[in-house]
């Protein structure tokens, strides 16, 4: 994506509102760490669904999730990366930009974990499929970034179905004989499937919240649920 483009502007400021303060790793920490893991993907958002745990839930945000096929797990995953207005809006920006974090973080990983001398070629080679459908889905998400902050609801949807299908994708790819190996060699419970996993669950959360209530309070002139 380009630098200068609207889009990437836009993405850039709603990230660093809605996330810096829950970005605690740096550079050099990355750096004495020891060899990355396929699991490390998913310590950050395993970690915020233990935070969600803790958190008084603002009322408002169990209403828009009430809407979901799964509103416990709405409210677990989307929790804490709330922050300020509760409105249907606010919460479905949030919620894409969340995602959004969560594919950096885990293609971030991909790479590094591909990159690695003990990584076998067969795994490695369905990692570099995952970074690319990962890269893929950041492009949707920038997209319906850009499309929830002027309540375009269709073109969200539209891009959180790509996004949708390219973590389907990836998790094809690592329920083959290579991805197999590439989980067997981790020795974690925690796997590429169950990163994918949960990015799908965001994804279609974020889906049911632009149908359900964005569109039909866009249309009716009003963002904000009415209990």
């Amino acid at each position: 994506m380009d630098p200068k483009s609207p889009i990437f502007l836009l993405v850039s400021i709603i990230l660093l509102s809605s996330l810096l303060h829950h970005t605690k790793s740096t550079a050099a920490a990355q750096n004495d760490a020891a060899p990355p893991t396929i699991a490390a993907s998913t310590s950050s958002s395993q970690h915020k669904q233990k935070e969600a745990s803790q958190l008084v839930i603002d009322p408002a945000l169990r209403g828009v999730c009430s809407v979901t096929d799964n509103p416990s797990k709405c409210v677990e995953l989307i929790a804490p990366y709330v922050i300020g207005a509760t409105d249907p809006v606010s919460i479905l920006n949030m919620e894409i930009a969340a995602l959004y974090k969560m594919v950096e973080d885990a293609k971030s990983t991909a790479t590094r974990v591909a990159r690695s001398p003990s990584t076998p070629p067969s795994v490695v080679k369905v990692l570099d499929e995952c970074v690319a459908y990962y890269d893929s889905a950041t492009d949707d998400l920038a997209k319906a970034l850009f499309a929830c902050s002027v309540k375009d609801t269709q073109t969200v949807n539209q891009r959180m179905a790509s996004a949708v299908t390219s973590f389907q994708k990836c998790d094809a790819a690592f329920e083959g004989k290579q991805g197999a190996a590439a989980n067997k060699l981790e020795g974690e419970a925690a796997t590429m499937h169950e990163m994918d996993e949960v990015m799908v669950q965001m994804a279609g959360f974020a889906m049911q919240i632009s149908q359900k209530l964005v569109s039909k309070a866009t249309a009716a002139g009003n963002t904000k649920i009415v209990n």
